[in-house]
């Protein structure tokens, strides 16, 4: 896996300093209470799951490919793919 560095403005890291404590507040209130998370791991888990979310919607959209094209297809070819997939 790769690193990556970002820069923060000041105002941006009193931003991520407000955003992080808040959630922190939530998890200790939780029963049982969650430990706390340190800026570092809000923003992995940000664009993580931001990334996450992308790759989804690609593969949804492949997806989604694949079936509009097996529906475009011949009868017949189609009961041949079902054939040779054993279906």
């Amino acid at each position: 896996m790769a690193d990556h560095t970002i820069t923060l403005t000041a105002l941006q890291e009193a931003g991520l300093t407000f955003v992080t404590n808040r959630i922190n507040v939530q998890r200790a209130a939780e029963k049982p209470p969650k430990a706390s998370i340190t800026e570092d791991q809000y923003l992995k888990y940000i664009i993580k799951s931001t990334v996450d979310d992308y790759i989804r919607q690609m593969q949804d959209e492949d997806t989604m490919t694949i079936k509009e094209r097996y529906a475009s297809l011949d009868p017949a070819v189609q009961a041949q793919i079902k054939t040779l997939m054993g279906l």
